[in-house]
């Protein structure tokens, strides 16, 4: 079970679930040396957006994802060694993050 399913918020007497996420995702290999994988759980159901920032918050990578969307190839061959962190956003809200690692 999900550490954070059945969590509750309780405010004014009323009670509100806390939105539930229902696409997880991996990427991998991890650490690559060329190209990741990005695997999703459950196709996206609208356009959504794969970001990849360095660790100065600086947008090294951005692409859009069709609805459907299940799986993608990234070539991160151009990318210099380092710790980055990849995004999917689905109507500008976050559904997977995960830090990558990119070796010489």
């Amino acid at each position: 079970m999900d550490e954070c399913e059945g969590l509750e918020e309780r405010s004014g007497g009323t009670v509100k679930k806390e939105a539930e996420t229902t696409t997880t995702a991996r990427i991998f290999p991890n650490p690559t040396r060329g190209s990741l994988t990005l695997q999703l759980s459950s196709p996206l159901s609208q356009e959504g957006m794969l970001s990849i920032y360095n660790v100065d918050g600086k947008t090294v990578f951005s692409e859009r994802l069709g609805a459907g969307t299940l799986e993608r190839q990234l070539d991160v061959s151009g990318l210099p060694a380092g710790i980055y962190l990849c995004e999917v956003k689905e109507d500008a809200q976050l559904i997977f993050a995960a830090r990558i690692v990119v070796t010489e």
